[in-house]
C-alpha cells in the first residue's frame, strides 16, 4: 500500500483513462482538474441522493435534461451509482480495499461527509427497492 499511497499522496496519477465524469486529465501534469460544467452535476447527484432520490430517478432526471453519461450515452440507475461510489469525488485515491486522501491527485467535488453518506446508502440498497429505482 505505501507505493501507492505515496504516488496518491504526492499527486501521481493513479487513475486509468479517461477521466471520471466531472474531471479531465491534464497530460502535463499527470492529474486530475476539475472540468466545471460536469462537477456541478455531480455535486447535485450528491445532494439529491443523500436528500432521499431514488438513483433512477436522478439518471431519469439526467436523461430527461440531455446530459450525457460518463461514456457519452444514456444515464442508467447503475451509472449513478458508480457516480456516488467513486471517492476520487472526495479527493481520495481508491484501489483494492485501500482509500487515501490524495488531494494533489484530484480535486474533491464533495465533502467527504456527503460521500460517506452516499457510499452507506448505496452500499444498503438491493435491485428492487424502491430506493434504486
Amino acid at each position: 500500500m505505501a507505493g501507492k499511497g505515496e504516488a496518491a499522496c504526492e499527486g501521481t496519477s493513479l487513475c486509468g483513462r479517461p477521466a471520471p465524469f466531472g474531471y479531465e486529465y491534464n497530460e502535463d501534469t499527470g492529474r486530475l482538474e476539475v472540468q466545471r460544467t460536469e462537477a456541478r452535476i455531480v455535486a447535485r447527484l450528491f445532494e439529491e441522493f443523500n436528500a432521499g432520490a431514488s438513483l433512477r430517478s436522478l439518471a431519469a432526471k439526467l436523461n430527461g435534461a440531455g446530459v450525457a453519461s460518463p461514456n457519452g450515452g444514456t444515464w442508467y440507475a447503475e451509472t449513478v451509482k458508480r457516480v456516488l461510489a467513486n471517492g476520487t469525488y472526495a479527493g481520495l485515491a481508491q484501489w483494492a480495499e485501500h482509500e487515501v486522501q490524495a488531494p494533489k491527485l484530484a480535486p474533491a467535488i464533495v465533502s467527504q461527509p456527503a460521500y460517506e453518506a452516499a457510499c452507506a446508502r448505496v452500499q444498503a440498497l438491493r435491485k428492487g427497492n424502491p430506493n434504486w429505482q
